[in-house]
């Protein structure tokens, strides 16, 4: 992943989808699945893009 993005990305907090509150990480992940989890949620964030289960 670039590092422009990585552990950098803020949410785009002026944008009406940026309201939604994300559930917390379980505490058992893997690190290589917590991190992935943290810079997907932040590419997530910056562009905008909401996700549902």
């Amino acid at each position: 992943m670039p590092d422009s993005i990585s552990g950098t990305a803020e949410p785009v907090l002026d944008s009406p989808r940026a309201t939604a509150q994300l559930t917390a990480l379980k505490d058992n992940l893997p690190a290589a699945r917590r991190a992935l989890a943290e810079d997907l949620r932040a590419l997530f964030g910056v562009l905008g893009v909401k996700v549902r289960r």
